[in-house]
């Protein structure tokens, strides 16, 4: 008997490690041939993290475009916006936009004698009107005619000046030479 058992032990063990071996077989296939459910699972996530940044990007590209298109894009196209928006920076008190008017080579010509600590308080400047306009050198330079209110809101007085603006076009965009 005890042959018997050692046979039926013997012909159980073959079989034991038979599935032993075909589900280690199994694995290794899966391995290189189908990814498991744990690599399935980080290349899902890998896929979001790409898409979710594909998509952070495409946002920021799109927010790029518009701010070049609707802010630096959009200055004055005309040599009356630029003495109108050179009047409106004027009346602001603001050095920057008044600069990003003036053509570069006369900015420190031109903005030299605006003090902004010596303008009285209460004093306001407003655009009314281009009253002349004359083009030449093929259309490239202008002088332009502006009306100009002076307002003192202390007083309560309004004084209209004239000022005279000398400019030149530069790739679509008029810069201020001179003003007088």
């Amino acid at each position: 008997m005890q042959s018997n058992q050692s046979v039926v032990q013997t012909s159980h063990a073959p079989t034991q490690q038979t599935d032993a071996n075909s589900a280690v077989g199994q694995k290794s296939l899966q391995q290189v041939g189908q990814p498991s459910a744990k690599q399935t699972e980080s290349t899902s996530e890998e896929d979001n993290l790409l898409r979710a940044i594909f998509i952070v990007l495409g946002i920021v590209a799109v927010a790029i475009a518009a701010y070049y298109y609707f802010v630096l894009n959009q200055g004055p196209k005309t040599p009356e916006e630029t003495a109108r928006y050179f009047v409106e920076a004027l009346n602001d008190r603001n050095e920057d936009k008044l600069a990003s008017y003036v053509l570069p080579s006369s900015i420190d010509e031109l903005l030299y004698d605006i003090d902004f600590t010596e303008v009285p308080r209460g004093l306001g400047i407003e655009f009314i009107r281009v009253s002349d306009v004359d083009y030449y050198d093929n259309n490239n330079m202008v002088d332009i005619e502006a009306e100009v209110h002076l307002i003192s809101n202390n007083c309560h007085e309004t004084e209209e000046v004239l000022m005279d603006f000398e400019m030149v076009r530069v790739k679509k965009r008029w810069f201020i030479v001179d003003i007088y």
